[in-house]
């Protein structure tokens, strides 16, 4: 019973200790610690050689690369429509061009970008419990 304890002591010791240090290290946001500074980094990272422009203003981000096949699958607090227009009008400086006819509903859209010899496929959705919006792209940049 003496030896538990001080095992229960010791670990709510060790625990106090590592809260303190936590709180310290990031005083703007004592929720936040260094690994999610750290894991946000490496999704960065990640997504440093992407082929297509990724959307500024966004709350989280993660990218895959599998082949010829890239993907971002982003989040962002700006709507849909304001997605859809960075993608219609912003990637051009870029040498994407957007297909003549997305897919634009309330909802949902789809724009196709082409870059020769390649293309992407940006899909936008509302976001989770109706704010923003989450949106996913296919980039194949060697076609």
């Amino acid at each position: 019973m003496k030896f538990t304890n001080i095992v229960v002591a010791s670990s709510i010791l060790l625990l106090t200790a590592c809260t303190s240090s936590s709180d310290s290290t990031n005083s703007k946001n004592p929720a936040q610690s260094n690994t999610q500074v750290a894991q946000s980094t490496t999704a960065e990272d990640a997504c440093k050689d992407f082929p297509v422009p990724l959307y500024p203003s966004r709350t989280s981000i993660t990218c895959s690369h599998d082949g010829d096949r890239y993907t971002a699958s982003i989040d962002t607090a700006d709507s849909i429509q304001q997605v859809t227009e960075f993608y219609q009008t912003q990637v051009q400086s870029s040498g994407w061009q957007k297909d003549p006819d997305p897919l634009i509903s309330p909802d949902h859209t789809v724009v196709t970008l082409r870059k020769a010899p390649g293309h992407a496929v940006i899909s936008t959705f509302p976001g989770q419990g109706g704010k923003g919006c989450s949106f996913q792209i296919n980039a194949f940049p060697k076609g």
